[in-house]
This record gives C-alpha cells, sequence and structure tokens, in this order.
C-alpha cells in the first residue's frame, strides 16, 4: 500500500505540472540577469519538444492525414484591395518582427491584463509554416468573413482578438491596419509573445485571410 501512495502521489504532481497555464507565469519567474541561462534552457527545451514532435510526426503520419483531410478543412485565402501582401508574405513579416524584436522581454498572456513581461524564452524566435496551423487560421477568417464574431477574447474593444492564455494553438485576429509593429497590443501578442514555461512550447505558425469588402483584409494568425 506505500509504494502505491507513492506512485499515487508522483503520478498526481506530474498531472499538475502539464495541466495547462501556470497561472504563477514563467517557470523560474522573472529575471532580467538570467538571460543566458533561459537561452540555455530553452535550447534544450525546444530540442525536446522537437523530437517528440518528429516522433509524434513518424507514428501518426497516417492518423494525421486522415485528420486534416476530414476535420481540418479551408477555403483559399481571399484578399482585400488594400494589401499587398498573401499568407507567405505575411508569415514573413511575422517572423521579421519577431526578429527585430528579439532583445526584448518575452509576454505571456492577454495584453495589458496584467504585467505579464518576463525574460523566459522557450519558443524559437522564427515560426516554421505549418499547413495544419493555416487551414485553422483559414476555417476562423472564413467564419468571420460570413459574418460570425471571432471565437477569441477581444482586447481593447476589437483592437485585436486572442485566445485563452497559455492555450494551443495560440491564435491572434486583427486587421492589417493593425498588424503594424507601433501597436503595442501586436508586440505583445505575436511579436514577442512566449508562453516561458507557464504552456507548451510552440514552434509553427500558420495564417488565414479573408476579405472584408471593404478593401481591407482580416488576419489570423495561428501559432501551433
Amino acid at each position: 500500500m506505500k509504494r502505491l501512495s507513492i506512485i499515487a502521489l508522483i503520478f498526481a504532481a506530474f498531472t499538475v505540472a502539464v495541466a495547462g497555464c501556470d497561472e504563477d507565469g514563467p517557470v523560474g519567474g522573472y529575471s532580467g540577469d538570467s538571460d543566458s541561462d533561459s537561452d540555455s534552457d530553452s535550447d534544450s527545451d525546444s530540442d525536446s519538444d522537437t523530437d517528440s514532435d518528429s516522433d509524434t510526426d513518424s507514428d501518426t503520419d497516417s492518423d494525421t492525414d486522415s485528420d486534416t483531410d476530414t476535420d481540418v478543412t479551408a477555403n483559399p485565402p481571399s484578399y482585400g484591395s488594400g494589401t499587398t501582401m498573401d499568407v507567405d508574405d505575411m508569415a514573413d513579416w511575422i517572423n521579421s518582427q519577431r526578429q527585430g524584436y528579439e532583445p526584448h522581454d518575452r509576454y505571456w498572456g492577454i495584453p495589458f491584463s496584467d504585467d505579464h513581461f518576463h525574460a523566459v524564452v522557450t519558443w524559437p524566435i522564427v515560426m516554421t509554416w505549418d499547413d495544419t496551423a493555416a487551414a485553422i487560421a483559414q476555417n476562423e477568417a472564413d467564419s468571420i468573413a460570413s459574418g460570425n464574431s471571432p471565437s477569441l477574447i477581444s482586447v481593447e474593444g476589437g483592437i485585436i482578438y486572442i485566445s485563452s492564455p497559455c492555450t494551443a494553438p495560440h491564435m491572434v485576429h486583427t486587421s492589417e491596419e493593425t498588424m503594424s509593429s507601433v501597436n503595442p497590443f501586436m508586440r505583445m501578442a505575436a511579436y514577442y509573445h512566449d508562453f516561458g514555461g507557464a504552456g507548451p512550447v510552440l514552434d509553427k505558425i500558420g495564417i488565414g485571410a479573408s476579405d472584408n469588402g471593404d478593401g481591407s483584409t482580416s488576419w489570423v494568425l495561428v501559432f501551433n
């Protein structure tokens, strides 16, 4: 009985550790002097995550393909006449912004909801394109284009919409006008966003777009 109790305690502790968003924030907390430490931790974490991703892909290729075909479908993106970018260009833009803000502290959570700046880097700066994430993003963009409200949390009266903190996938919906790096909401939500260990490590990006009918374009970013 004693041995069973010990095993149960270990299992319970593991369950709590992986249960999702840590309301206390990034693991290790904020430390402006620990950049080199957090970088090395980030490398080891991302390596293990990458390994597990590749293992999952190799084990479940047929399942993933089947799921993608049946559950994740999307129409081709549509663009307003005011944009000069397609989804590939936008992905490059997002990655260029993340590279530009690489020296900046990271942020997790809803922009301006609390003091959620930290220095624990777990996400890669440059995200890899992912077709499944793009299909999720395009489905959301299509839904919005058809008149539905975004299935995300409205921030500052709809300047942007964002998914719940520390959840995968991490989603952001906005118009092209608010994508500029002068918009602090976008900076916090995408350009230096990182759960910092309070949620899963996300290393992929997919983007959807829809024509608003007035020359503008709605964009949906999915980090997965």
